[in-house]
């Protein structure tokens, strides 16, 4: 990629950095001509309607009188009926509406995230060297969304959206549980309206942190370490349409903690970034 991140040795010790409704009604005549009358049974209803008939036929003034407040009854009918199917939308709308206006924080870091975890890591290969196996299958091309499935060594893991609430992510909080030696994934889709050239991107990891930008492996830190935000930074393209981020982070022991944000050379966040939590 052009300005993408230069690719250095990863080794043991070192951080690379590559690369309406209407109503109606009828009203029904019916005439009694050359038979005889007789009394019909009328509901009450039927008795209501026959008076107001006749109070509008005598009282032209009272007639004027019904038919504005009918048409002002009919509005106060029409604006309930409107304002209830605004309300409706809104509490209707679907999920991925409101997933369209996500964005990275006031500070540019990326608190939405598709997350797996916990990976429990193999015995016998210390977690330094661990990170630069693959824990899934084509890692670096990984596109999850929420609720996938994925079984990994006999055990069947589902990605979760998970939203920070702070400007770094915790596993073990998230997932409410310790997990020594175990590696985890979170996946985030940058979403750009033009091509973003010389992009700092800042992360840290506690422990070792690797990370793909669009398939290409462009930084891993291999020691363990405790969490410090914008640890290592470098220099990347970001292209015009959906960026995939991945990012693995291994847990060696106790706390298990990522934070990635996006700024301009002068460390100002960038705007018009949106966040999608599919590709």
């Amino acid at each position: 990629m052009v300005d993408q991140m230069k690719r250095l040795s990863m080794h043991k010790g070192g951080a690379t950095l590559c690369g309406a409704v209407t109503f109606s009604g009828a009203r029904k005549k019916s005439g009694l001509h050359g038979v005889t009358p007789h009394r019909e049974k009328c509901s009450w209803s039927q008795v209501a309607s026959r008076c107001l008939t006749f109070l509008l036929n005598i009282n032209p003034a009272f007639k004027a009188r019904i038919k504005s407040n009918l048409r002002r009854r009919r509005f106060v009918k029409t604006l309930v009926l409107a304002f209830g199917a605004i309300a409706m939308s809104g509490l209707l709308m679907p999920a991925a509406s409101a997933a369209d206006a996500l964005r990275p924080d006031s500070d540019g870091y990326i608190r939405d995230w598709i997350m797996l975890a916990p990976i429990a890591l193999p015995e016998g290969k210390n977690c330094g060297d661990l990170l630069l196996d693959e824990q899934i299958k084509n890692e670096a091309a990984l596109q999850p969304k929420a609720g996938d499935k994925i079984n990994i060594r006999g055990k069947e893991l589902t990605w979760k959206h998970i939203t920070a609430s702070t400007n770094f992510f915790d596993f073990n909080a998230i997932l409410g549980s310790s997990n020594d030696r175990s590696a985890g994934f979170v996946v985030t889709y940058i979403e750009c309206d033009k091509e973003m050239a010389g992009v700092t991107m800042a992360l840290g990891s506690n422990d070792q942190g690797r990370l793909y930008l669009n398939g290409v492996d462009i930084y891993a830190y291999q020691d363990a370490r405790p969490l410090e935000l914008d640890a290592d930074k470098g220099k990347v393209t970001l292209n015009k349409g959906v960026n995939v981020i991945v990012f693995k982070i291994i847990n060696e022991q106790n706390s298990w903690q990522g934070a990635m944000r996006l700024t301009d050379t002068a460390g100002t966040p960038l705007k018009g970034l949106k966040i999608k939590l599919s590709p």
